[in-house]
């Protein structure tokens, strides 16, 4: 919400205060999505940047990078091979934004391996697309 209104620092604001309270409840699976958060809202910053045509924020896309990785290590120990597919395919769209084409592609390639050992489409689909992405700006 705080996104959208164009207030990113509350948004950032909330994100790391919800991780907060997910941490202290000791909840992995809460953790991790919190961490998802934070780097979505980290996402949104940067996506906005890029639409009104400016250099995305490094800074931003460090943060978003690093809750990703985060939040992947997370889905590690919870032998959760949907959540890490996913933050595999945000990290690849990071790399790809952070003009690193090569770990775009392997990140990609990783959340594809992942996904099409699962039962959903969906995790797959989002793999193929950020692996289109990566191939794309490799050209």
């Amino acid at each position: 919400v705080h996104l959208a209104q164009g207030v990113p620092a509350e948004a950032t604001r909330a994100t790391r205060e919800a991780l907060s309270l997910c941490q202290r409840t000791g909840d992995t699976r809460l953790e991790a999505d919190a961490l998802r958060a934070v780097a979505a809202v980290h996402i949104g910053v940067i996506e906005q940047d890029v639409a009104e045509g400016l250099k995305p924020d490094r800074a931003a896309i460090d943060q978003a990078m690093s809750a990703t990785l985060e939040s992947l290590a997370l889905f590690e120990t919870l032998d959760d091979a949907e959540g890490q597919a996913t933050a595999l395919a945000e990290l690849a769209n990071l790399h790809r934004l952070a003009k690193d084409g090569p770990s775009a592609l392997q990140a990609a390639r990783d959340s594809l391996e992942l996904a099409s050992k699962l039962q959903d489409p969906h995790p797959e689909a989002t793999a193929l697309v950020a692996l289109a992405e990566a191939y794309v700006f490799l050209k």
